[in-house]
């Protein structure tokens, strides 16, 4: 069964900071690592998928750094069953580590900074 996220979890803001520089769009993605308790172990950039190193990209990627590490999952689980003969399955589940890979996409609309999510 996969990690999900609670329904507290909050998207990143847009950096107010980056707004009055004059950034526009970006793109962050993220490979967020899940423990056991649910919890964000880490994070680390999605293999093949960098960050830019402009200002306006390391400001939206430290934005979804410090949301992202707030946020709490239902943790992922492994099933397992046992089948004895003539009896019914014994089966269990265990917290297991998972990843899931996100991309905020950074934007500006009307004047204001929005954040956007894609799993």
């Amino acid at each position: 069964m996969p990690a999900y996220p609670g329904a507290p979890n909050r998207l990143p803001g847009y950096p107010p900071e980056a707004l009055q520089a004059g950034c526009r769009a970006g793109l962050v993605a993220v490979r967020v690592h899940i423990g056991t308790e649910g919890t964000v172990v880490a994070q680390t950039p999605i293999p093949g998928r960098p960050v830019a190193d402009d200002s306006c990209h390391l400001a939206f990627r430290d934005s979804v750094g410090l949301a992202v590490a707030k946020w709490r999952f239902f943790p992922a689980t492994r099933r397992t069953c046992r089948v004895a003969s003539g009896a019914p399955p014994d089966c269990s589940e265990v917290p297991i580590q998972i990843f899931v890979d996100i991309e905020f996409t950074f934007d500006v609309v009307e004047g204001r900074g929005v954040v956007r999510s894609q799993q």
